[in-house]
């Protein structure tokens, strides 16, 4: 069964002050200027489209967040549930469905709903999630579509199962190709 989540607290609570500030002392050069006011605001009207079902807009807003402000968590943890639970309404077309679900995983490795929704569309691709040659040749087809995120959630859940030297080669070279600049 594939759960949905959603953000669901508090306006206030969206933005933690301490590590907001600090995403935006981590900014990069070249970055779109926004002051502190602008990224929360961004932040605060996604979560909103988020709860609308908005997923083109609220992963716009979040995107550019994370532009000016790479290290600005709450908006990285917000994108990964707008990515999760766009690829939840994709599930009729799992492979489309698994892109999203890819990219919420790379934002957010940590979050269990968007790893168990990704198990489920794998299943649904007729894979098993916990079989390592399933997964290395998931990560090969993202591989050569060049997907390189979706080649490193792969890789890296079939070394999980299973250490091997040719898949930790085939990850490293596909973090190499990862743009440094999108998902940091």
């Amino acid at each position: 069964m594939l759960l949905r989540e959603v953000w669901t607290g508090t306006r206030k609570d969206v933005v933690s002050t301490p590590a907001f500030l600090s995403a935006l002392s981590d900014m990069p050069s070249g970055a779109p200027i926004l002051d502190a006011e602008a990224l929360k605001k961004l932040n605060n009207e996604a979560v909103i489209d988020l709860s609308r079902s908005d997923y083109d807009m609220a992963v716009l807003k979040l995107e550019q967040a994370l532009k000016a402000a790479p290290s600005y968590s709450r908006a990285r943890e917000n994108l990964a549930v707008a990515y999760n639970n766009y690829g939840l309404t994709k599930q009729q077309t799992p492979v489309e469905a698994i892109k999203y679900f890819h990219k919420a995983i790379f934002l957010d490795p940590d979050n269990g709903t968007c790893v168990e929704n990704l198990r489920g569309i794998i299943r649904k691709m007729g894979k098993d999630p916990y079989n390592f040659a399933d997964r290395v040749a998931l990560g090969d087809e993202c591989l050569n579509d060049d997907c390189n995120i979706g080649s490193i959630i792969e890789y890296r859940a079939a070394l999980a199962i299973h250490e091997d030297d040719v898949v930790r080669s085939k990850l490293e070279k596909a973090q190499a190709l990862q743009d440094p600049t999108r998902y940091p």
